[in-house]
């Protein structure tokens, strides 16, 4: 089963990933978070016999909407569920691939989840699978490995299988954090209870990220998200700084990721007013957060 998370998507992009994952999967599942086009999107999965929608009365959040997607696939007996943003077009036997790695795979029933190589969209670069280092991340790229899958420390949601069993014991996706960092927490969850984490090179999917790109010193990129996301990132970041289980590598290498990208937002953003509540708000609700 396949579950897609909405909001005001693109109509054309979604009809392009529903037509690859009809043939992969037994059923396909929108969850929608109170789209402005819902009309659009009803008429889309009409066409479509194995295919249900849940509308959301208002935006819940990515969190709550892929965890009714993981109930709904609970509730009808399946074994496992990948998951997809709006954004994201998988490749032809992209499913029944990551199924084959997974039953082939040694310690199977360690894997927590896996997924394809990410080909970011507007590039058309591959974007690596990363184990967390202090002093440097290590990054697993298609063209220099030789075996068909990798261990990584993180896995976007999109594209990600997931064995629902799993779910029994690592947990479901946290609801509070609402949208950012919100795969970030579950792997980590996910690796502290000895869990594995698979990139697979035998398939790829392409996925399409709306945040703008800047350069900072010529070289360094930093995407700018609005003042709301960045609310919800600040907030998030500082609350897994807290958590025993989240990686020392990733919390150093962080912070300063997030040192740049803030004296970038308030120096050379127009809006840095709403830049500097919205850091600022972040870093209060932390400090209260459960």
């Amino acid at each position: 089963m396949s579950a897609t998370v909405t909001y005001n998507p693109s109509i054309e992009q979604l009809s392009k990933q529903i037509s690859v994952l009809a043939a992969q999967v037994e059923q396909m599942l929108i969850v929608d978070n109170d789209s402005n086009n819902i009309k659009q999107i009803r008429n889309l999965i009409e066409k479509y016999d194995n295919m249900r929608l849940i509308e959301n009365p208002y935006n819940e959040g990515v969190a709550r909407a892929i965890n009714q997607g993981i109930t709904q696939a609970q509730k009808a007996n399946f074994d496992a569920i990948v998951l997809f943003d709006q954004d994201s077009l998988p490749s032809e036997n992209y499913v029944n691939t990551l199924l084959k790695v997974l039953c082939d795979h040694p310690d199977r029933v360690r894997v927590a989840a896996l997924g394809g190589q990410q080909i970011d969209g507007f590039t058309g670069r591959p974007v690596p699978f990363v184990q967390f280092g202090i002093m440097a991340n290590k990054k697993h790229i298609r063209q220099i490995e030789a075996s068909e899958s990798v261990s990584t420390d993180f896995l976007i949601t999109s594209g990600s299988l997931i064995p629902l069993n799993i779910i029994d014991e690592i947990g479901f996706m946290e609801e509070g954090l609402f949208i950012d960092n919100v795969d970030l927490e579950w792997c980590f969850r996910a690796s502290s209870a000895g869990y594995i984490l698979l990139g697979c090179f035998s398939v790829t999917f392409q996925h399409w990220l709306g945040d703008e790109t800047r350069c900072v010193f010529s070289h360094l990129k930093v995407k700018t998200h609005n003042p709301l996301r960045v609310y919800y990132s600040t907030r998030n970041r500082f609350v897994l700084y807290k958590r025993p289980y989240v990686p020392l590598a990733w919390k150093i290498r962080d912070v300063l990721r997030f040192l740049i990208k803030s004296t970038y937002l308030v120096v050379f953003m127009p809006e840095r007013k709403l830049y500097i509540k919205a850091l600022l708000d972040g870093l209060k609700d932390a400090a209260g957060y459960a």
